[in-house]
This record gives structure tokens, sequence and C-alpha cells, in this order.
């Protein structure tokens, strides 16, 4: 188990950055014209990695770890539902938003993983974790 909680770890770490940067490339471009659309608030998006590092590195204890991935994944499906309707309404979806959204679609299923892993470990190893 604690060989696949880093992974996670590591995995939601990389997906975090790849969101952020995601921001930073064009995300959609009007249909019938040239003009290339970018976030509205690119930093916001970017500071997706600290709850990610706060949840994995700052929190110990499992019961509020669990919860705090669980209500991120589901942050992350609203996210990805926002971003979903934002990206294809009368645009062409650019790099920017399929790495975006890959992005997000890795972190909810890491975040989902990760609270079944918490749950899953035997109140003897929270030490461990």
């Amino acid at each position: 188990m604690r060989s696949a909680k880093k992974w996670m770890d590591y995995i939601q770490i990389s997906a975090a950055a790849g969101l952020g940067l995601s921001y930073f490339l064009p995300l959609s471009q009007s249909l019938g014209t040239d003009e290339v659309n970018y976030a509205d608030d690119a930093w916001v998006f970017f500071f997706w990695a600290i709850p990610v590092l706060f949840v994995i590195f700052k929190v110990s204890n499992r019961w509020l770890k669990a919860v705090l991935c669980f209500l991120s994944a589901m942050g992350g499906l609203l996210d990805l539902i926002a971003i979903s309707f934002a990206g294809t309404f009368k645009r062409t979806p650019l790099i920017g938003f399929h790495i975006a959204k890959a992005s997000i679609i890795i972190l909810v299923i890491s975040w989902f993983i990760l609270c079944a892993i918490l749950l899953a470990t035997p109140k003897h190893n929270q030490a461990e974790n």
C-alpha cells in the first residue's frame, strides 16, 4: 500500500504541474476567426499544485486526508465539467485545453485511488503513512 500511495503522490504532483502549465498555452480558437483564446486568469489555475502538495505532505490524519481527497475529486469533476463546457462552446479546443482536461482527469482518478488506499490502510500502519 505504501508504494502505491507514493506513486499516487508523484502522479498527482505531475498532473497538477501539467494542469498549471496548460493554462499558459492556447486553450481554444473562436470559430471563423484567427483569434486564439488563453485562460483569463492563468495564475489562479497554476496554483492547483498547492492544495495537492498540502494534502500529500502536511495532513497526517488518514480520515481527514481521505475526506480532503474526496472533496478535491469532487471539485476536480466540477472543474472538468466547467472546462469542457467553456472549451467547446462555439470554439475549437487547442493543445492547452487537451492538456488541462487530461490533467484534471488524472488528478480526479488519483484522488479517488488515494482515498481508497487511505481508507483501506489498517489503523496500525497509519504511522507509516
